[in-house]
């Protein structure tokens, strides 16, 4: 399994919650100054924010970020309807998960002055090329001779709905099952494990980006299958304070090795199966784990 074209981890989503380090910030300056409201653009180091649009409303100021020309994602500042203004949100774009421009996040940061002060969403994808995490999981799970633990939960029922398990499926006229996905969550919907064929997705999403990485590895590619897990707040905060004991540093998500204990630690709270010797069954490959490589 550890071999460059059999699987891969990385980030596939990043959102913060960050405060400034300085008083009378940018954010400050651009809702107090009327003249800075109007600028378009504003430049600090190498970094420069662009006017944008929150596309949910929630947020009254939005800024594209870019570092160097290279585009890194969105903050959003001064949400309507609460008290604490002063915090910012900052959702990297996809893009920098695929072409090396991750490791640039701690320049932005320092360049616009802020801090994290809370991850609200991680997302932590293994792709394989010759290991289908869906068809696993999903056979797995219908083998009667199987023990599946869910949340904690060891199932004894297999008669029983389980709504923590949703099923998903298309395809054509002949075939209603060709593309199929799972999602396992909680009742809180903190954490999630998503199955999914990632080369159907990029065949149909703006994500031509991911291919092109891919074929990097692997130019003979003629699947994509990912395991995703994803997490909210609440499964962050806990992961920080009971398992880590250490807040989570943007140098921690640049190594491949704190992802993947990062993944497998939550993957086994939401799922594990074990066959009939109680082995352990393995519903992910294992990435190769050179850390700062590209996901």
């Amino acid at each position: 399994m550890r071999n460059e074209t059999q699987a891969s981890i990385g980030l596939d989503k990043l959102v913060f919650s960050c405060s400034s380090t300085v008083n009378d910030n940018f954010d400050e300056a651009v809702k107090y100054d009327s003249k800075l409201t109007l600028e378009p653009q504003l430049t600090f180091g190498n970094t420069t924010l662009t006017q944008t649009m929150d596309m949910s409303h929630r947020y009254k100021y939005s800024y594209s970020v870019d570092f160097n020309n290279k585009k890194m994602g969105q903050i959003d500042f001064e949400q309507f309807g609460f008290s604490w203004k002063d915090r910012i949100r900052f959702s990297l774009d996809n893009t920098v998960f695929y072409n090396n421009t991750q490791c640039y996040l701690p320049d932005v940061m320092n360049d616009l002055n802020l801090k994290i002060e809370n991850y609200t969403n991680i997302d932590i994808a293994i792709d394989s090329y010759n290991f289908n995490s869906e068809q696993v999981l999903r056979r797995n799970l219908k083998n009667k001779e199987n023990q599946v633990r869910i949340f904690h939960e060891i199932i004894r029922d297999r008669t029983k709905t389980i709504d923590n398990i949703t099923y998903f499926n298309k395809g054509s006229l002949n075939n209603s099952f060709k593309v199929r996905s799972v999602s396992i969550k909680d009742k809180k919907e903190t954490k999630e494990y998503f199955v999914y064929d990632k080369l159907e997705e990029i065949d149909y999403s703006d994500k031509s980006y991911i291919l092109e990485f891919h074929k990097t590895k692997n130019p003979d590619l003629k699947n994509i299958y990912r395991g995703e897990i994803r997490l909210n707040y609440d499964a962050i905060k806990y992961y920080e304070n009971e398992v880590i004991k250490k807040l989570i540093t943007l140098d921690d998500l640049l190594y491949k090795e704190f992802l993947y204990s990062m993944f497998t630690y939550h993957l086994k709270t939401i799922i594990s199966i074990k066959n009939a010797n109680k082995k352990e069954i393995q519903l992910v490959p294992c990435p190769i784990l050179m850390s700062l490589e590209g996901i």
